[in-house]
């Protein structure tokens, strides 16, 4: 609820109005609290302003958000395969501008891995890239791993170190 009125709060602002990444990272911000509130419907929708934003980098990743929702709650594969598609093309043929660099890159082997999972003959994994060759929930069981591993290791680092007793301490020598 407090990121929610957090980002409507940042869209509400003069700033938001100015500066297209500023409202359009506040649009995101609100289809994610949303969708992490349950309101699908109402996710969908802000994703989808992102789409319509016709933003360079922003109206891939509302097609992405769209896709995965559509996949994951609505079980809706083919409308999510047609957005995977489009938002896979637009990235393929983007020269840089606001989509430039890691963060074109990462959506761009998002997209890709979700839609090798609906569709694998539209996204053969590649040989060159290890992660490529995972599926999402092959990728999540690792994330998984990963963190019951460090959980692990932070639990053996918050236990108190044995103290040496008076006894079994090397006698002084005279």
């Amino acid at each position: 609820d407090g990121a929610l009125k957090a980002f409507r709060d940042v869209l509400a602002t003069p700033l938001s109005q100015a500066d297209v990444d500023v409202r359009l990272n506040a649009t995101e911000g609100v289809g994610m609290a949303l969708e992490g509130k349950g309101d699908v419907d109402g996710a969908l929708k802000e994703f989808r302003t992102l789409e319509n934003s016709d933003v360079r980098g922003y109206a891939e990743l509302g097609l992405y958000h769209q896709a995965r929702l559509l996949m994951t709650k609505k079980n809706d594969r083919e409308t999510a395969k047609a957005f995977l598609v489009k938002a896979r093309d637009r990235l393929a043929t983007s020269a840089g501008g606001d989509a430039a660099g890691p963060k074109q890159e990462f959506l761009k082997s998002q997209v890709h891995a979700l839609l090798r999972d609906i569709d694998p003959s539209l996204a053969p994994a590649s040989q060159s890239n290890p992660l490529d060759m995972m599926s999402i929930e092959q990728m999540m069981e690792q994330r998984r791993i990963i963190e019951q591993l460090r959980r692990q290791q932070q639990n053996q680092q918050n236990q108190p170190k044995p103290q040496p007793t008076p006894s079994s301490a090397p006698a002084a020598s005279k």
